[in-house]
């Protein structure tokens, strides 16, 4: 149920934000620097705490590619509140994801391909799920995901034009201790199915 309320919630994220609405535009910064075979957006360290999102048009087509979203998900079994941190991206962009909904933590310098890493896959219409809060009855709260303890790392993922795939990543942190998820950068191949490193 939790995948269906999420995956809900993502299909009107990026439907509402594909159109060209300069009011979507607020949180899509000015600033993209054009290399001779990439495109980079500064991302301010922008950030995404419970009950935001933001949403990335990384080749800057009018149609935004990849949102970064909040779920709030109660779990009286556990007599926990969850808060939820995850990536999606739409019918046009592809993430790479594991079985647990999970995407590698990629480093500085790694490369980003048509073949995706061992033990994952991509998909359209993905959610990556990289970080959880739980806070419980008593005891203090604690963090799961693998992106929990992220530090400038890279999310890969990719977008189809003209069917044909370009790569790219975003460059995340987790900031538990303000429980935010802060965006760095974005970066977008300019060359159809060309490989793409990250952290350039």
């Amino acid at each position: 149920m939790k995948i269906l309320f999420i995956f809900s919630f993502t299909i009107i994220l990026l439907s509402a934000c594909s159109k060209r609405d300069s009011t979507l535009d607020r949180s899509q910064p000015d600033e993209a620097k054009i290399l001779p075979e990439m495109m980079i957006t500064e991302l301010n360290d922008a950030k995404v705490k419970q009950g935001e999102s933001k949403t990335i048009d990384l080749n800057r087509d009018g149609i935004r590619d990849i949102a970064f979203a909040t779920w709030y998900i109660g779990n009286p079994n556990e007599n926990e509140d969850e808060v939820l941190f995850f990536a999606s991206t739409g019918t046009e962009s592809a993430l790479m994801l594991g079985g647990e909904n999970d995407s590698p933590r990629l480093g500085r310098d790694e490369m980003i391909t048509e073949k995706p890493f061992s033990g994952f896959d991509w998909y359209v219409i993905g959610q990556a799920e990289l970080a959880k809060k739980n806070t419980g009855l008593t005891g203090a709260p604690y963090w799961e995901k693998p992106w929990k303890n992220a530090n400038h790392e890279f999310l890969a993922v990719r977008v189809n034009k003209n069917s044909q795939w370009f790569y790219g990543w975003v460059e995340i942190s987790m900031d538990t201790a303000n429980d935010a998820l802060i965006l760095h950068r974005a970066a977008i191949g300019m060359v159809a199915g060309k490989q793409m490193k990250t952290g350039v």
